[in-house]
């Protein structure tokens, strides 16, 4: 029988292909794998870098971009504005602490002459809130707003034209209890 099987006819040509004749493929597999990983790769790393330099060109108009400093900036601090929050039923408080910022050279000058006028503006705004208020969305940024708007009309005398004195209000705590 097994004289028979070795001499059964292309036995020995069909085992050769199966050895090595699907050679192609695989190396087809190779070349397209790597070259989609290549492309995509590079095309990641296009993107990327693309993105990055565009955020520097606008940047170098002088503006801030996305509340990124410019480093002509001056900062000023107000800490610790507590008060209650009004409302019959219960007894809450607000804490801010908040930083302002500004361009003209006379900014820090000027803000610490006038602290306590803006935190007794600082504290009437926030004492003129409710507890539902605070609740609702967007309260933070509506607080921020009316901060704001209030601190330019306390610094109006001190603004240049028609252009305000702070340009950027930023919170670093905010509380309510």
């Amino acid at each position: 029988m097994s004289a028979q099987i070795d001499e059964l006819p292309g036995g020995d040509e069909s085992v050769q292909r199966a050895a090595g004749g699907g050679g192609i493929l695989p190396l087809i597999l190779v070349v397209v794998l790597s070259t989609g990983i290549s492309l995509g790769g590079g095309w990641f790393l296009l993107d990327h870098f693309v993105e990055a330099k565009d955020a520097d060109a606008k940047g170098s108009t002088g503006e801030a971009i996305d509340l990124q400093p410019t480093g002509d900036e001056k900062t000023y601090e107000i800490k610790k504005l507590i008060t209650n929050m009004s409302g019959p039923i219960k007894t809450r408080y607000i804490s801010v602490d908040l930083v302002c910022e500004g361009y003209p050279s006379h900014f820090e000058k000027t803000m610490e002459e006038n602290d306590y006028r803006l935190r007794n503006a600082a504290l009437q705004v926030l004492a003129s809130y409710g507890y539902e208020e605070s609740q609702q969305d967007g309260f933070i940024k509506r607080v921020q707003v009316d901060l704001r708007k209030r601190f330019d009309e306390v610094l109006k005398k001190h603004a240049d034209g028609d252009s305000q004195l702070i340009s950027k209000l930023f919170f670093t705590e905010f509380v309510i209890q």
